[in-house]
């Protein structure tokens, strides 16, 4: 599965060429790493498959900033 949908207000924090993170609260269901490739309406399209069926139950990380740079990671 590599499209989901998003809320009116929440597309416009994502963009093309980010590196997003989809995955529940407690992280046992995780997309891992995938770059959004495309943005159709509120539909995000990422470059390889989730591995699950995203939901209203998972959450987004790392979508990054409004001036289209990439999110900061603390290692």
């Amino acid at each position: 599965n590599v499209r989901f949908t998003v809320s009116a207000p929440n597309i416009v924090k994502f963009f093309v060429g980010s590196i997003i993170r989809v995955h529940n609260y407690s992280f046992t269901v995780d997309s891992f790493d995938v770059t959004v490739t495309e943005i159709i309406g509120n539909d995000v399209i990422v470059n390889k498959s989730l591995g699950f069926t995203p939901s209203s139950s998972e959450v987004v990380d790392l979508i990054g900033f409004p001036d289209l740079q990439q999110s900061y990671r603390v290692v």
